[in-house]
Order: C-alpha cells, then sequence, then structure tokens
C-alpha cells in the first residue's frame, strides 16, 4: 500500500522537506513547479517554471484533471503529501547545497517514521523540527534572509504559483484554488 507522495522541485526559499495537506498537494501538482536548468533553456536557467502536473503532454481540461486528482486522493485518508526541494536553498554567499546524502538522509527519516515533530514555516508549510544528518537551515531557508527579504521573496513565489493556478480556469476545485490565495 502506498502511504506517501513525494513531489520533487527546487527553488531558493523552498525547504528541503515540507509536509503538505491535500489541498496544498493538489495545487502543486496543478503547478508541477521547478526551476528551469542550463539543459532545458539556457536564456531561463534558474527561473522557475511550472508544466501541469509535471507533463507537458496532458490534452483536455486542466481543472478536470485537477479536480480527479483531487477527488480520487480526497478518498484515500492515509496518504501524506511531501514536497521535496532537491536543489539548493539560499543565492549567492547564502547558497548552500541540498545534495544527495542529505535528500537520502531526509527519504531515509521519513520511510522510517523518523519526521515526527513538524512545525509551520513561513512558506506556508510544516517542516520537521529537525532532521538527522541534516542541517536544520535546509529546512528552515528564511534563516538565510533577514524576515523582510524572505517575506518579499516569499511573496513573489506565491504570486507567480497564484497566476499560474489562475490559468487553470474557473473550473479547478476552490479548496484548491485558493491555496496560494491572492497577492496584491
Amino acid at each position: 500500500m502506498v502511504d506517501n507522495i513525494v513531489l520533487i522541485t527546487r527553488g531558493p526559499i523552498i525547504p528541503a522537506i515540507c509536509k503538505l495537506n491535500l489541498e496544498q498537494a493538489a495545487a502543486l501538482m496543478v503547478l508541477g513547479q521547478a526551476m528551469e536548468s542550463s539543459a532545458g533553456d539556457p536564456t531561463r536557467a534558474g527561473q522557475i517554471r511550472t508544466e501541469f502536473f509535471y507533463d507537458p503532454f496532458i490534452a483536455g481540461d486542466k481543472a478536470f484533471h485537477a479536480n480527479r486528482f483531487y477527488d480520487i486522493c480526497k478518498n484515500l485518508p492515509h496518504i501524506q503529501y511531501y514536497l521535496i526541494n532537491t536543489g539548493s536553498v539560499g543565492e549567492g554567499f547564502r547558497f548552500k547545497d541540498i545534495n544527495v546524502s542529505h535528500t537520502m538522509s531526509i527519504l531515509d527519516s521519513l520511510i522510517r517514521g523518523g519526521l515526527e515533530d513538524w512545525v509551520d514555516s513561513p512558506t506556508g508549510f510544516k517542516v520537521p523540527a529537525s532532521i538527522r544528518a541534516v542541517d536544520d537551515v535546509l529546512v528552515h531557508p528564511e534563516r538565510l534572509y533577514s524576515e523582510t527579504e524572505f517575506a518579499e521573496k516569499q511573496k513573489e513565489l506565491n504570486k507567480i504559483r497564484y497566476e499560474a493556478i489562475e490559468k487553470v480556469g474557473p473550473g479547478l476545485n476552490p479548496k484548491v484554488k485558493k491555496v496560494f490565495g491572492k497577492v496584491k
């Protein structure tokens, strides 16, 4: 039986692992958000990109697909949802790599039930209080910035997320649509 759905992304203000609720997981699937690489489009390397359900070949009504995913998951209450950042946190002199050994430690702790104390993060998600063999700053990227600077970066990311979700159309479940709110 599958107990966990783990979404993978990259981004300098996204914690190394976040625990999501169902609506957040569905919204992030709608976004299919990642950082563009130089192998994909060198002119946009390092910029945030979105690809609905991480799949450029989905045809038909996107709201229908997203709502179907949400409805299926809603009927599987035992499932836990997570977002893992496999890139890095911070930028410039504050850059901290999330390397393979960090990711393996995080997944090992997740699978073995070692991530029990989840706390609120200014990212809007839950993060573990600590992870064995992983520097705390990787799950608390806000510590790399001033409070104001991090809040501005988070606001900009949520704006990008909100605008991408809005493009799915009015048929998207309102609980999924409002996850990142309207950013002013």
